[in-house]
């Protein structure tokens, strides 16, 4: 796992399902006392009312939390729903201690094609800290997520984020003879999309990035 993987998970357990297409979960195991609330208003698909086809505010939500530096406020608590910028009231937002807040929105281009806008605003100042338009395809939505996820968090600690990275990692899974196989496999950071990368009736341990990230070295016993 190189450096920024690492220092994303640092605080968390992976958990491998058993079954043979098991579905990695990660389970946050311990935070930062006094994380940064921030509240992500769901993004719409401008010009209709039907529902994006992927929830990019759960998406950064669930990124932003996992880092164990911000603490994403649930929509219900949310002081007002604005739907553009000139909407927000700030006061009310400080009064309730957010500091930060996301908006964003998809516009369809053509068939699975869409521009993702989003903006991030600094209630306590009032003012819009940054704004990007990124363009995307129905395949590619979730990447531009923990994209959009990465700009927030540099924007607001200072450091790169590392929520496009991929993780790599061995889970033991069970086949329908009742043996156990062995399979490496990468990920996106949330555990999204794994694939396999070699499988093996022996033990498979230690899997690690190449510095250059395009390798990955681990331990097998065949």
């Amino acid at each position: 796992m190189n450096n920024k993987v690492s220092s994303l998970l640092c605080a968390v357990w992976l958990m491998i399902a058993t079954p043979a297409h098991g579905i990695l979960e990660i389970e946050i195991t311990q935070g930062i006392e006094g994380a940064l609330p921030i509240a992500i208003v769901p993004f719409t698909l401008t010009k209709t009312n039907a529902q994006p086809p992927e929830a990019l505010d759960a998406i950064v939500a669930a990124d932003l939390r996992r880092s164990g530096l911000f603490a994403p406020v649930p929509e219900e608590s949310f002081p007002q729903q604005p739907r553009a910028a000139e909407d927000i009231n700030y006061p009310v937002w400080r009064n309730q201690g957010i500091e930060n807040i996301v908006m964003g929105s998809l516009e369809a281009t053509g068939l699975n094609h869409y521009v993702v806008r989003f903006q991030l605003f600094d209630a306590i100042r009032g003012r819009s800290l940054m704004g990007y338009s990124i363009p995307a395809t129905r395949q590619s939505l979730r990447k531009v997520g923990h994209k959009i996820s990465d700009l927030i968090y540099e924007k607001l600690t200072g450091q790169r984020g590392a929520f496009s990275s991929r993780i790599v990692y061995v889970s033991a899974q069970v086949s329908v003879k009742g043996k156990n196989r062995f399979v490496l496999q990468v990920a996106d950071s949330d555990g999204y999309n794994p694939q396999t990368v070699y499988s093996s009736s022996k033990p498979l341990m230690s899997p690690v990035w190449s510095p250059d990230g395009q390798r990955i070295a681990y331990v097998s016993f065949e």
